[in-house]
């Protein structure tokens, strides 16, 4: 009754608009849904693969395997940058490409609800998206990236036996010394260790060439000095045996208990790895290129969702019966060729070949004005 006293177009205005939430909700809730299920895949089997790597470093002795699991969690939020990007564009590729095969989004085309509304609804989910992405990009991921490392650069030093293989030999050299250990056996709580060996070649000096320190034990354990918060190989009921290879003057020494001090794996990665640099410590040196363009690369990866989820609107428009996946291997093709495209403007921003101010913002309004451009050209095909 009461459109009935409306006017003919403020009544259709209140229809047409109410048809339209409804197409809206419709068409954001199936490509969320895709979006969940290609992220949850992607991320399952880029964890797989970088847990096969953690696995064989585990196993060759590189880090500790309690720090596995902790690196492990500390990738995911690294991966969400790369992959929530990907995922978005795969799933408005998939959604569109699906629907319009099915011949919804032709008929949704003929009522009225253009290619253009199709791409501004895109841009808006996608700038949502592109918020977490910015967060995890700016502020979450150089926190965690920082504790990545750490744990990669610690991971064998809180329990040396842990890095351990037993009857393997590994090597922890370090401050220019040549430093070789191997076990026999290692308690299941990797506590302690039974039959130990270890060779330390040390450097040589002006007036006598490189010295070598053997020390060979029925037992250890490792130790952390409270005081100083050294770390020590404890060995028991042992031999030390210190020399120069091919000369008689050696010495041998008995003990009961010896401590061998574990060096400090080295940390000054940290301080070159920019990933890990605080965003606010990079505006604070924009002016240099190495942060600059690591600054503009965390801005880049909100943008990308938002250029990528507009490509997908024009590279999913398929013909009715066609196959939905058509338009997937040339929508891969554009990611593969964006990101390159980025990580060499990245490449010649540090190498300051490209000024600060142009730096890969150009690669952005490339990829901006490519699928408004293509959208248009759609827009005239209907």
């Amino acid at each position: 009754m009461l459109y009935n006293a409306l006017p003919n177009r403020l009544f259709y205005w209140i229809v047409t608009r109410r048809e339209s939430m409804i197409i809206s909700r419709y068409l954001v809730r199936e490509v969320l849904q895709t979006l969940l299920a290609v992220t949850f895949v992607l991320l399952l089997i880029f964890i797989s693969q970088q847990l096969v790597h953690l696995l064989d470093y585990v196993a060759s002795g590189k880090i500790g395997a309690n720090a596995m699991l902790h690196v492990i969690a500390t990738m995911i939020p690294h991966l969400l940058i790369i992959l929530l990007p990907l995922s978005l564009f795969l799933a408005v590729l998939l959604t569109y490409g699906r629907m319009y095969s099915d011949n919804e989004l032709w008929i949704i085309h003929g009522g009225g609800y253009s290619i253009w509304r199709l791409a501004k609804l895109t841009g808006i989910l996608s700038a949502g998206v592109a918020v977490v992405v910015l967060i995890l990009s700016l502020w979450i991921n150089p926190y965690i990236e920082a504790e990545r490392q750490q744990a990669l650069a610690s991971g064998s030093i809180d329990n040396m036996l842990d890095a351990l293989m037993p009857g393997q030999f590994k090597d922890i050299s370090n401050d220019g010394s040549n430093r070789v250990i191997y076990v026999e056996k290692i308690s299941r709580d990797h506590h302690r260790a039974r039959n130990i060996f270890l060779a330390e070649q040390k450097p040589p000096k002006a007036d006598a060439p490189a010295s070598w320190m053997v020390l060979a034990a029925d037992s250890g354990y490792q130790q952390a000095d409270p005081a100083t918060g050294n770390t020590f190989v404890v060995a028991e009921h042992g031999y030390r045996y210190d020399g120069i290879p091919g000369k008689a003057n050696y010495e041998i020494i008995q003990f009961g208990q010896y401590r061998v001090r574990v060096p400090d794996m080295p940390t000054s990665l940290l301080a070159h790895l920019t990933s890990a640099i605080p965003s606010r410590i990079l505006l604070q040196h924009y002016h240099e290129a190495a942060q600059a363009a690591e600054l503009q690369m965390r801005l880049s990866w909100p943008l990308i969702t938002i250029c990528l989820a507009l490509f997908a609107v024009p590279l999913s428009w398929v013909r009715p019966r066609r196959s939905r996946y058509f338009m997937l291997l040339p929508g891969i093709l554009v990611f593969v060729i964006y990101l390159n495209l980025l990580f060499l403007a990245q490449k010649m921003v540090q190498q300051q070949t490209v000024s600060i101010g142009i730096g890969l913002w150009w690669v952005h309004v490339l990829a901006l004005l490519l699928p408004i451009g293509l959208i248009f050209w759609r827009m005239r095909q209907i």
